[in-house]
């Protein structure tokens, strides 16, 4: 969202912002983003949880609310996207009240905003498929058939569609095969990429994984035991993401239990985007390592491997199908291994580290992957040509 936002300003166009205060502990980033685009008008829609403590427990009780409506009427009166979205009810009064040529919405608390918003003011929609929703969950739940309620109701009635992923894409279109969906991979702009790589020694090997939260169930635990599998190996652990005492706490302790140095592991607080190649360029591999236990698991091809690129690290991915089929494509500066599988993941490293020629090779591979296919300067041409459609 933040790159099309940005990119509509540079080219000219008046661009709106409706956002909700969802992660406060990123609220310092977002001031930084305000300050830093103040040509963007940036709206707030909904209750910040320590500024506005109550009305924030009068949205969660108005959101337990519909939950149990929807069990009684099903989708009547929107019940499904109340239920699932805290400020839905907020975002729509925002957007009915800011008039556009355009509706973007960039995940499915949005889109019944944007479908009416635009039906108001006659104006086009372009819906993002971030994730493959209704596979977020357990096939049979209520949140599945919530899901679906919402997305047979509106996706019809948008105009354009973007992905996140080709499987994504392809999952969608097998749901609604009438639309037509871009996949526009969330890549970052090449002005991310450290203006000078960072010349590791060898030793140690230098193991690097972000995300917003570090937690359990990601694979960091096969992570720690295949380091714990190599205890002749000089090797560190680098996590980057919000984390709780309790957490820290259990990954220190998978680190006890497998004999390793609590020294060979590193965490570190969040950071804006546009810092996280810097960090990560001082690490030799990047991991994604998520775990498929559900189908949009499997189809989301991460941004972490796109910052990884961006800072010159070889590829260490799980199997899951999107990233397998993204190595697959791209052998050259990665390797794959079976999810959860530590032993097969620690020859990974052992290979890596016995063979300093071809960690340093997938290391320039990645680079060149970056600047020939795998950057935002590139992507928004994709973008670009399709919203010159809109009439």
């Amino acid at each position: 969202m933040l790159k099309e936002a940005i990119l509509f300003s540079q080219l000219g166009h008046e661009v709106t912002v409706i956002w909700c205060p969802i992660t406060p502990w990123a609220d310092d980033f977002d001031e930084e983003i305000f300050n830093e685009y103040s040509s963007i008008n940036w709206i707030q829609a909904g209750y910040h949880l320590k500024s506005h403590k109550f009305s924030y427990l009068l949205s969660r009780i108005r959101k337990k609310t519909w939950y149990f409506t929807y069990k009684i009427v099903g989708n009547r009166f929107d019940a499904g996207i109340k239920s699932m979205v805290l400020f839905s009810q907020e975002l729509l009064k925002i957007a009915l009240q800011n008039k556009a040529d355009v509706y973007i919405g960039h995940n499915l608390g949005s889109i019944a905003s944007i479908v009416k918003a635009a039906a108001k003011f006659n104006a086009t929609t372009i819906f993002d498929f971030e994730d493959f929703y209704r596979g977020e969950f357990d096939v049979d739940s209520k949140s599945v058939q919530m899901i679906r309620d919402v997305e047979c109701k509106y996706v019809s009635k948008i105009n354009y569609f973007t992905a996140a992923s080709p499987e994504i894409a392809n999952a969608y279109k097998n749901i609604f095969p009438e639309i037509t969906i871009q996949t526009i991979l969330n890549v970052f702009p090449i002005e991310y990429a450290p203006i000078k790589l960072v010349n590791l020694p060898p030793k140690p090997l230098k193991l690097f994984w972000f995300s917003q939260f570090i937690g359990k169930n990601r694979g960091l635990e096969t992570v720690i035991r295949a380091i714990g599998s190599l205890k002749n190996y000089d090797i560190t652990l680098t996590l980057l993401g919000n984390i709780t005492i309790e957490l820290k706490e259990y990954f220190i302790k998978i680190l006890n239990e497998c004999n390793v140095d609590q020294n060979k592991l590193f965490f570190l607080n969040p950071v804006r985007e546009s810092k996280l190649a810097q960090i990560a360029s001082e690490h030799h591999i990047g991991i994604a390592s998520e775990v498929g236990h559900n189908l949009n698991r499997q189809y989301c091809l991460t941004n972490k491997i796109f910052i990884y690129l961006l800072a010159g690290n070889a590829l260490v991915c799980s199997d899951t199908y999107a990233q397998k089929k993204f190595i697959d494509q791209n052998k050259e500066i990665g390797f794959v291994y079976a999810q959860e599988n530590h032993c097969e993941l620690s020859e990974i490293f052992k290979n890596y580290i016995n063979n300093k020629d071809l960690l340093k090779k997938l290391q320039h591979n990645s680079i060149s992957a970056l600047y020939m296919k795998y950057n935002w300067d590139r992507e928004k041409k994709k973008y670009l040509s399709m919203v010159e459609n809109i009439k």
